[in-house]
């Protein structure tokens, strides 16, 4: 194979047009991966449901959280049948 570290910079500065050619492999290639594996993960790996990103993810958290300290404000709160 061919190992993208050692073709990138030999591509940029080559004289020979054919080098320069193939060099959008060497941009676009990683780019499609990591596109890829970002999909990947989030379909078969992650344990957590990425559904509608992280910042929904962290939103979601956070009023979970809110509910639970109103829920326990309320629960240490007396009554007025208590007073």
């Amino acid at each position: 194979g061919i190992n993208p570290a050692r073709s990138l910079g030999p591509a940029l500065f080559a004289a020979s047009d054919q080098a320069r050619e193939d060099l959008w492999v060497f941009l676009v290639a990683p780019l499609v991966g990591a596109l890829i594996a970002a999909f990947l993960y989030t379909q078969w790996f992650a344990e957590v449901s990425f559904y509608g990103g992280l910042e929904s993810f962290y939103h979601k958290k956070a009023q979970r959280e809110e509910k639970r300290k109103t829920e326990k404000s309320r629960a240490d709160a007396p009554t007025t049948e208590q007073v």
